[in-house]
């Protein structure tokens, strides 16, 4: 699949302004809670945020501002206020960090991530990840050395499926690891 990275700042304000579009983001209900990225992290360093608890799809998003990182997390039932939540995922869409944007050949907006997630005790699984990750690849990409994991299409009408399968694939490549380390 050719594809070209979208980098100018404008693109991605653009492109993440239309993910949250997409996703009817500003629609949800939003829930100040902490966050905890890795489960090893001491008491009292979680970060703060306003997510959107995306109820029919079963996960969260912080997708407040694309130059901070995104953080999405799986979820079987509501959320309250204040609750600590487990981030499955976050998408850095600064150059050369975890997530990015793509235009594909036939001009449509690909969501990408390259799937350097974090075990729970905060060691990368970029490795394992590459080894276990059953979903659409984008290989060879301009500007791209290493394959990045198609997360989603921004035209299309299940994107918040397509992000929700990733976080299953991204929560079933974290159990194989901690299962077979």
């Amino acid at each position: 699949m050719a594809a070209k990275v979208l980098e100018k700042t404008a693109n991605i304000e653009l492109c993440h302004a239309l993910l949250r579009e997409r996703l009817h983001y500003d629609n949800y209900q939003k829930y100040h809670v902490r966050l905890r990225y890795r489960a090893a992290e001491p008491e009292g360093k979680e970060e703060y945020a306003d997510v959107a608890w995306l109820e029919p799809y079963g996960f969260w998003a912080d997708l407040a501002d694309p130059w901070r990182p995104n953080s999405l997390g799986l979820r079987k039932q509501s959320l309250s206020r204040w609750e600590l939540l487990p981030v499955t995922c976050r998408f850095d869409f600064q150059a050369g960090k975890s997530g990015a944007f793509f235009r594909d050949q036939y001009g449509g907006i690909l969501l990408v991530h390259n799937g350097d997630i974090l075990g729970g005790g905060g060691e990368s699984l970029k490795t394992a990840f590459w080894h276990n990750y059953q979903g659409l690849r984008l290989e060879g990409a301009e500007q791209q050395e290493s394959p990045l994991a198609v997360v989603a299409h921004l035209g299309s009408v299940d994107i918040a499926r397509q992000i929700k399968d990733f976080l299953d694939e991204v929560a079933r490549i974290r159990i194989l690891d901690w299962l077979f380390e």
